[in-house]
């Protein structure tokens, strides 16, 4: 039987035979089928990620089931792929400052975000500054 999560439920059979005799038998099958919530497999960077300015950073999910995988960095829409495994969104041109980078995957039956708090940095000792920059340099891998 090939179960989706939409199958989820209890089912009831009820069996009856007869030999053909006289003999009789019953028999009373429940079958289960749980709905396995949409989950990670794999989350990349594992922690919040700390690079300097320039440097490439990849973030990557792959997900027990396919579903469709949308990036945002700051709250703002980067690109979204649809009925996919895994995907990973690359950005070497985020400006000083923190970025809020969240992957939202979605299968129509259940959903699940990711969120990673990226610190890019000048390179200067004790000089956490932010310019406010980002943008472009945005890449998709699927």
């Amino acid at each position: 039987m090939d179960a989706r999560v939409r199958d989820a439920g209890i089912y009831n059979w009820d069996f009856n035979s007869s030999d053909g005799y006289g003999g009789m038998t019953n028999e009373n099958i429940t079958v289960t089928i749980n709905n396995v919530p949409l989950s990670n497999i794999n989350l990349s960077p594992p922690v919040d990620p700390v690079t300097t300015i320039g440097n490439t950073q990849t973030f990557g999910v792959t997900l027990n089931r396919t579903a469709d995988i949308i990036w945002y960095n700051n709250d703002s829409e980067v690109f979204r792929v649809i009925g996919i495994l895994s995907a990973n969104y690359t950005n070497s041109s985020a400006g000083v400052g923190i970025h809020n980078i969240t992957a939202f995957g979605n299968d129509g039956y259940d959903s699940i975000s990711n969120n990673w708090t990226w610190n890019v940095t000048d390179g200067i000792a004790g000089n956490g500054g932010w310019d406010g920059g980002g943008g472009g340099g945005e890449v998709l891998t699927v």
